[in-house]
Order: C-alpha cells, then structure tokens, then sequence
C-alpha cells in the first residue's frame, strides 16, 4: 500500500525532490502575529480534528470537511495520499495527514523558521515514513527573523508556548483519536557543551522507558558528532514549559528532541543518517 513505505525509500532520495512537503509548509508561511482562538473555536477544532483522524484511518473523508475546515479559518486540499490543511487569515500553522494504514505517529516542528532545519527534517521524514500526521508552525516564532527583543511580537505567534490555538487543539483531537498516539516534536539549539542531541519528555507523564529506549537508539546514530544528554543535563532545554507536552501528559508518549546545529545539518546532508533517525523514531513504542 502507498503509505506503507519503506526506510529504504528515504535512502533513495526520492525525499529530497522539488515536490518535498517542506516547499508546500514555506508557501504556508506568514510572519505575524496570531490571535487567540476562544473556547467555542478551539473545542470545534477538537472535534474537527479528532475526526479527521479516524477518517483518514479509514481513508474515507467526509464531504463536508472542507466546509468545517473554512470555519475555522483553514484552507483543506486534498494531494495523493495526504490531506493538507492551512490558515487562510492567520498563521494557525500547517497539519498534514496521510490517508490510510499509517503508525499512530505525529511529527511536530513548532519552530520551524527559528529552529532552522527543524522543520524541513520533519517534512523530510514525514514524506519518507508511513506516520499519520505533521504540524508545522507557519510564522516564526518571534515574527521575524534577526529581530531585536523589543521590536518581538508580544504576544509571541510561538505555537509550543500559545495555549490557545488551532495547534493546541489539533494535537488534543489526534490524542483523543489515537489511542497509542506518539508525539515527537524536533527542536534545535547552538550546542555549548559539544552535544548533539538533548533528549526529553518535557513534563509530560509516561513511562521512563520510552525515553530511555529512544536515548539508547540516539546515542547509538549520533554520538561521533557528540554526546546525547537528558533534558536533567540541560534543564534550559527540558521542555517543561512545553503546553504540547503539559496537555497530553499521561494521555499520549510525548518526546521532545533538540538536535543541536551540527546534528541538523549532518542530517540534512546525510541520506544514511536521516534513515537511521527516522527509524530510531518508528521504533518508539507506547
């Protein structure tokens, strides 16, 4: 079937053509500010996406989901095997879903445009590998790059530390339509102590094993470009401010991976080491 690919189809280069999700998330993008969705908003953005959920599982979306798409302000087209869904007004961000058989999986890039690399390794690996969805944001996260802190947008349009948007809500609906959901969220950091990838589970509540056995698979791909560390390590990169983690908590896995500038750049050049990234993130089990 179309969506199960393999890792072997990343090693071909295929993911790297002109037609990479990660054009489609850079045309989506709008430096600006976002305003908060109220209450009603985000619980009809809920439920919208926890249905889009379970039918993408079955393949078979509803007529009417572009229409409750365009009421809360989204774009919804249709490629292949993928449904895309953006904001038409705002910079909500951009969510990605692959119809069909596809692992309980979301892909998450917040930073995408601050973070750089970040988010073009998730479309990379989202192209690549039969997960069910991606969430990037679609305005960088202090509204512009090279900005000084007083000429930041307050408040900041950053999707990992704003509780009251689409991105929130679109995450809860895929937790409550997945029962086994795994979010993994890449991040990136200007490595200080010769690390290349900090580890973590936020404040998220879930068994220790899943990040151990992720750390394991890390250490094993990346440390000839430098150690992997625990967010106890380096707690200004704990992610515990982190609201995707803070509201799935025990409900769904939630790993946070900063990789540090090297390690995004060896992946974004490496075929070999992309694979071995992407498969190190499919082994993870809830």
């Amino acid at each position: 079937m179309k969506a199960l690919i393999t890792i072997g189809w990343l090693l071909s280069g295929t993911a790297w053509g002109a037609d990479a999700l990660w054009q489609q998330v850079e045309n989506a993008r709008r430096d600006g500010p976002i305003a908060d969705v109220n209450a009603a908003t985000q619980h009809a953005a809920r439920v919208f996406f926890r249905v889009l959920a379970q039918e993408a599982a079955k393949d078979r979306l509803s007529p009417k989901s572009r229409s409750r798409a365009s009421a809360l302000g989204l774009h919804l087209r249709v490629e292949g095997d993928r449904v895309l869904l953006w904001g038409r007004d705002e910079p909500h961000g951009l969510f990605v879903f692959r119809l069909g058989p596809a692992r309980e999986i979301l892909l998450q890039a917040p930073h995408s445009f601050y973070d750089l690399g970040s988010g073009d390794i998730q479309s990379r690996l989202f192209d690549a590998l039969p997960v069910r969805a991606a969430f990037f944001n679609s305005a960088h996260r202090y509204g512009g790059p090279g900005l000084k802190k007083e000429d930041r947008l307050t408040p900041s349009p950053d999707l990992a530390h704003r509780p009251h948007t689409l991105f929130q809500a679109a995450t809860l609906g895929l937790s409550e339509a997945l029962n086994d959901l795994v979010v993994i969220q890449v991040h990136g950091f200007r490595s200080r102590q010769g690390e290349s990838v900090v580890l973590t589970a936020g404040s998220a509540l879930q068994p220790a094993r899943l990040e151990r056995s992720l750390h394991h698979r890390l250490q094993s791909i990346f440390s000839p470009i430098g150690p992997v560390v625990t967010g106890a390590a380096r707690p200004e990169l704990a992610a515990t401010g982190n609201l995707q983690g803070q509201i799935l908590s025990s409900q769904s896995a939630f790993l946070h991976v900063e990789l540090s500038k090297t390690a995004r750049e060896n992946l974004l050049s490496d075929p070999s080491l992309m694979a071995a990234f992407g498969q190190s993130l499919l082994a993870v089990q809830p």
